[in-house]
């Protein structure tokens, strides 16, 4: 064999995975594979740069579990590592009375999950923090252990650790086949490569069921792509100390249009939740057709446009994503001071890899399956990120559960 163990995505859960893996089973060959040139080309390194702190997964999920211990995992690996992290706090904001039953909903659910001083404060307490929060606002929750990052240097030093332990990575490669070996797998690269390989993690982000159909898997879910864009504040660089979110629709798993004081300078806006015409469009103007016709192709995609929530949010993203006026808008409710005329294109917009079931339900939990010399990590959207060590800790420890990691 090639490989003991090849993993493919160089994103923050596979590199962190690598890592893991790496560190504690010296003996094992392990290999990462990517399509892109670097680590964090897609989910990982387009993003608002946020640990978030985990109040808003439900309680006793593993989203609740594994993003509260990765809130404290990488705030201690980026000060070991030198990459740039700044404690600021979160600000949740709610402007009507259903928003304030929310909040409260969240502070129970911080607790629940182990949060750190979340706290509930009235618009006059949290102006000690942000002096320039919105008059409309009712009532606001305060979590201190929110914080902001180098999402892509974080990921790249993962990757720096994973080389130094013996890991192989191959960059600008895909893996478009796969053949059952009598133990193992041999992939079918795009150059025309064959690798050999006893067992394989999937953590393909946005392509993930596209990889996992190469072996087989025949699971009810699809990714169905949804692109968030950002702009920047231009010129106010002070206007707030930390990040001011919304009080998030629990009938979505997207958490608003927030602002954001940025790790290298600055404030953006954004990201909002846009359906996208592609796996990596990018742009609002970009379309892939292979992927639009699989999309509509699929029985989950038409059962969640059935929903009438989805068709107004939809209309809704279309519209935020052209109008730079309706992002200031939105903000506006929550901080004071930022117009049209403030608003300027901001840092390359990401797109969230949404896994969809069969009913057309938006997954909220993150989702993994062990099918025998195949582990296919199925949805680790946000927190994903601010999770990915504490990922990579718990699937080293459920693979080895399972004889996946002996070599």
């Amino acid at each position: 064999m090639d490989y003991d163990v090849t993993v493919i995505g160089a994103g923050a859960i596979g590199c962190a995975l690598a890592r893991e893996v790496s560190q504690r089973y010296p003996s094992l060959k392990i290999a990462v594979i990517d399509g892109a040139g670097a680590p964090a080309a897609h989910q990982s390194g387009r993003n608002s740069g946020v640990a978030h702190s985990g109040f808003n997964p439900a309680p006793g999920t593993l989203k609740a579990r594994l993003c509260v211990e990765g809130n404290r995992l990488i705030r201690d690996y980026c000060r070991e590592k030198r990459v740039a992290f700044q404690d600021v706090g979160t600000v949740v904001a709610a402007l009507t009375v259903v928003e304030e039953e929310r909040l409260h909903g969240l502070l129970q659910r911080g607790r629940a999950n182990g949060v750190p001083g979340v706290e509930l404060r009235t618009l006059a307490q949290a102006r000690e923090l942000e002096p320039n929060l919105a008059d409309g606002i009712r009532l606001v929750l305060h979590s201190p252990s929110g914080a902001i990052f180098d999402s892509r240097a974080y990921v790249m030093a993962m990757a720096e650790d994973a080389k130094a332990a013996g890991v192989t990575f191959r960059f600008n490669t895909r893996v478009v086949g796969a053949d059952r070996l009598s133990a193992g797998w041999r992939l079918i690269l795009d150059d025309g490569t064959l690798l050999d390989t006893t067992r394989v993690v999937n953590a393909a982000g946005v392509h993930v069921d596209e990889v996992a159909r190469l072996f087989s898997w025949q699971g009810p879910y699809r990714i169905v792509p949804f692109r968030g864009r950002y702009w920047n504040v231009k010129g106010k660089d002070d206007i707030i100390r930390s990040m001011v979110y919304p009080t998030p629709d629990p009938h979505f798993p997207f958490l608003g249009v927030h602002v954001t004081r940025r790790i290298h300078g600055g404030v953006m806006l954004g990201p909002n939740a846009m359906l996208a015409f592609g796996r990596e469009a990018y742009s609002f103007w970009k379309v892939q057709p292979k992927d639009v016709l699989g999309m509509v192709r699929a029985r989950n995609f038409w059962q969640m446009m059935r929903r009438p929530d989805i068709i107004r949010l939809a209309a809704v993203e279309i519209e935020r994503s052209l109008s730079p006026r309706k992002f200031a808008a939105e903000a506006a409710r929550l901080v004071k001071g930022i117009g049209p005329e403030d608003v300027a294109p901001g840092p390359p917009a990401g797109i969230r890899a949404q896994l969809v079931d069969e009913h057309g339900e938006l997954c909220e939990d993150f989702l993994l399956q062990v099918e025998g010399d195949v582990c296919h990590i199925l949805n680790a959207v946000s927190p994903g990120l601010t999770s990915s060590m504490a990922f990579g800790r718990y699937l080293t420890e459920h693979l080895k559960e399972r004889n996946f990691l002996s070599a």
